[in-house]
């Protein structure tokens, strides 16, 4: 008897996780690190919460050795507080670095953040002098001037730390970089406040906490929104150089002379 060979059982076919998609991290795929177009004081907060939580842990661990150390320092003698407030700046500088992490996607530690501020203190330090001295000699000029002044050096510091740039260079970047952008700034600046606010209830302060860290990297979200919005617009500023590509087209226009058979 001629036994027919038996045809094996389709097995699932093995090419099949090709029709599977690879989910990506739903945060990940639904919002990208910088809008391409402004949110909103309020909307950029869960921008600003992604580059927060994004390095969280680095975060936390300066922000509350920060806090410590400017606790006791105000118990101490004004020269050990000296000291102390002196310490706290670096911790300022690395939280400035962790949040400019975040917002560009990027993983830090801690410790990283410290080495980098040690080597960014002395231009940190005499930045904020500048700056402080212009805010200050605008709010003497009638106060006015201090709110035009105050949005516009507002991201010389992220200057100063993200690009490595000089006192003065980092001041006239933000002057040149916030121009037109005044307004999303206050907007930033009125947004923490009221986020502030739930902490006048006891029972609130916990959401003014939440709130407020998650909130903390909303001026960095703008200073890389910004310096997108200008990488974008670079090649427009330019001589334009859209045709380049095609090669002479008319040396293909000859073979349109012949005629087309009528019909």
């Amino acid at each position: 008897m001629n036994q027919e060979p038996s045809t094996p059982q389709s097995s699932p076919n093995p090419a099949t996780p090709q029709q599977q998609p690879i989910n990506p991290s739903p945060v990940a795929a639904a919002l990208p690190l910088i809008p391409n177009e402004w949110p909103g004081a309020f909307g950029v907060f869960k921008y600003s919460k992604n580059a927060v939580m994004l390095n969280i842990g680095a975060y936390l661990i300066l922000l509350v050795i920060s806090m410590i150390l400017s606790v006791i320092g105000n118990n101490l003698s004004e020269f050990v507080s000296f000291i102390f407030s002196i310490v706290s700046i670096f911790f300022s500088i690395a939280l400035t670095f962790v949040l400019i992490a975040g917002a560009q996607g990027r993983k830090t530690e801690a410790i990283d953040a410290l080495k980098m501020s040690v080597t960014y203190f002395l231009k940190y330090l005499g930045l904020s002098i500048i700056v402080g001295l212009s805010l200050v000699l605008a709010f003497f000029a009638f106060i006015i001037p201090f709110f035009i002044v105050l949005p516009r050096l507002i991201l010389a510091f992220y200057y100063l730390l993200d690009q490595n740039m000089g006192i003065i260079d980092s001041y006239k970047a933000s002057l040149a970089a916030t121009k037109g952008h005044s307004l999303k700034i206050w907007g930033i600046l009125l947004a923490s406040f009221v986020m502030i606010l739930p902490a006048l209830t006891i029972i609130g302060i916990p959401v003014a906490i939440y709130l407020g860290i998650m909130y903390s990297a909303a001026t960095v979200v703008l200073y890389e929104f910004i310096k997108k919005a200008n990488k974008v617009q670079a090649p427009v500023s330019g001589t334009p150089n859209p045709q380049p590509t095609n090669p002479e087209p008319q040396a293909t226009q000859p073979t349109q002379n012949t005629q087309t058979p009528l019909v």
